[in-house]
């Protein structure tokens, strides 16, 4: 995905403002994860997590691959997420 400079402005501003979303991307950086893994790796207790990766979704920059289960839920970034978390 190429993004535009502008778009890519706004999305880095994005997650340059959570406090979080930095290191939820840095953490899915190195694989898909739980919710319950990206909460030990980083120390965000689950239920930010869990907001966090909803507000990164809305961006399109994390993707959950097997959305249909109710537990144990993997997260990945997406392209967009991929090419973004390279400037972080």
């Amino acid at each position: 995905m190429q993004l535009t400079e502008e778009m890519e402005i706004f999305e880095l501003s994005f997650i340059k403002r959570g406090r979080n979303r930095k290191k939820v991307m840095n953490a899915l950086s190195k694989g898909m994860k739980t919710n319950k893994q990206i909460s030990k790796e980083t120390g965000i207790l689950q239920r930010n997590v869990s907001t966090t990766l909803k507000q990164l979704g809305e961006h399109e920059l994390v993707k959950c691959t097997n959305p249909k289960v109710r537990q144990g839920k993997l997260f990945k970034l997406t392209e967009k997420g991929e090419e973004l978390n390279k400037f972080l």
